[in-house]
């Protein structure tokens, strides 16, 4: 089995929702272990790193839909892919340090004032919390795909909710552990998935 560690760093405040209410608290609190830690879901981390590897597919010549199936799988299928994602882990302090409560409003336009009802409290993870997970695969990956893989969590740059509210902007980095067969690329800061794309290719 090789091992690969992802690690995550918030450069804004994130919401990484749980779906519930905690009541007299706040509208939306974020969601929690069963040690009561926040985390990062798995299944997000995959997705997202499907949906950039779905983008590459898109425009490198010859696309590289057999690199994703290998990868990741088929959905829906029991194709799993060679990859399996873990959970991230916060390295960051306890909970009380790294969340926040934030307000928001509705306001009427044409009065100006805040709409009966309309206040909401949201529970946002403060930006410099970091997440790490861990990437393991019982089978060897190519340098393609191992290529592929590092590109596209570099291109990572939001996840969470309020996305196109200046919530959620990340770094993301793949790191392996000693045993492992590849090394990683110089460390660089995607700013556009084009200008990932590229200098993961160059």
């Amino acid at each position: 089995m090789t091992d690969y560690l992802i690690n995550v760093t918030l450069l804004s405040e994130t919401i990484l929702g749980a779906g519930q209410s905690e009541e007299g608290v706040v509208n939306a609190d974020v969601v929690r272990d069963t040690k009561g830690f926040h985390y990062i879901k798995a299944s997000t981390i995959k997705g997202l790193v499907r949906e950039q590897l779905e983008w590459f597919d898109s425009i490198i010549p010859g696309g590289c839909k057999s690199a994703i199936k290998s990868l990741l799988g088929v959905p829906d299928s029991n194709n799993r892919g060679k990859l399996k994602f873990w959970d991230l882990q916060t390295t960051t302090g306890s909970n009380e340090a790294n969340e926040v409560i934030r307000y928001q409003t509705k306001i009427d336009l044409t009065s100006g004032v805040a709409d009966a009802g309309s206040l909401r409290s949201t529970k946002v993870i403060r930006e410099g919390a970091k997440f790490q997970g861990r990437l393991t695969t019982n089978d060897a990956l190519s340098d393609e795909e191992f290529n592929l893989l590092q590109d596209a969590i570099r291109a990572i740059r939001h996840l969470g909710t309020n996305r196109t509210r200046g919530k959620g902007l990340v770094q993301c980095k793949l790191e392996h552990e000693p045993d492992a067969k590849h090394e990683s690329k110089p460390e660089f800061k995607p700013v556009t998935k084009l200008d990932t794309l590229e200098s993961g290719l160059s």
